[in-house]
Formats: C-alpha cells, sequence, structure tokens
C-alpha cells in the first residue's frame, strides 16, 4: 500500500504495506488514504515525534517541484476548479506510480 506526504514542494512516497497490521488505529485509517496524498489525514490525527519518525523506513521516493496546497475556500463551487489542473498533472502519475509499484511487488 502506497500513501504519499506533501511537506513543502516535495511529495515523499511511502510503502507502508509491511506496517499496515502494527498501526495502532487500524488499517483501515490507512487503507482509505492508499495511493493519495496522506498529509491531512496524517496531521490531522496529532502523530507523535516517534511516529514522524518511523516515517523514514518507509520512504521509497520524493517528486519535487510540487506546488504547495492551496488553502480551501469556504463558499462552495465559488473557488471550484481555479487552478486544480497542476496539482492533479502531479498527483495522477504520482497514483499510478504507486499502482504499478503495488502490482510489481504482488505478482513478481
Amino acid at each position: 500500500m502506497f500513501c504519499s506526504i506533501l511537506t513543502g514542494c516535495v511529495v515523499q512516497v511511502y510503502d507502508v504495506t509491511k506496517f499496515l497490521a502494527e498501526h495502532p488505529g487500524g488499517e483501515e485509517v490507512m487503507i482509505e488514504v492508499a495511493g493519495m496524498d496522506a498529509s491531512d489525514a496524517f496531521e490531522d490525527i496529532g502523530h507523535s515525534n516517534g511516529a514522524r519518525d518511523m516515517l523514514a523506513k518507509y520512504l521509497i521516493g520524493e517528486l519535487d517541484g510540487v506546488p504547495p496546497k492551496k488553502q480551501k475556500k469556504s463558499g462552495g463551487a465559488a473557488g471550484a476548479g481555479a487552478g486544480g489542473g497542476s496539482i492533479t498533472k502531479v498527483l495522477v502519475p504520482v497514483i499510478m506510480m504507486a499502482v504499478i509499484a503495488f502490482l510489481v511487488q504482488k505478482f513478481m
């Protein structure tokens, strides 16, 4: 299972497959963000420094030059679509890479 965390302008990609059974919050919460940007989910839960340190052994790569997240605007569809294409151009390849790596790992 792969997920990514956006830190500044760098996306860090993690293979946390071997950690699923050990995750204190249960594997379900990690599966929900599989193949996606898990930054908000990771930060919202308030992980300890120890949990942050554990990430290092699951890091499989980084993508530089990713634009920082824009803050969500309240007010519904007024800002919908503005600037959304550039992040899609980055996330789609990241997700595809994660899926391909998962399939290679599973079937090879």
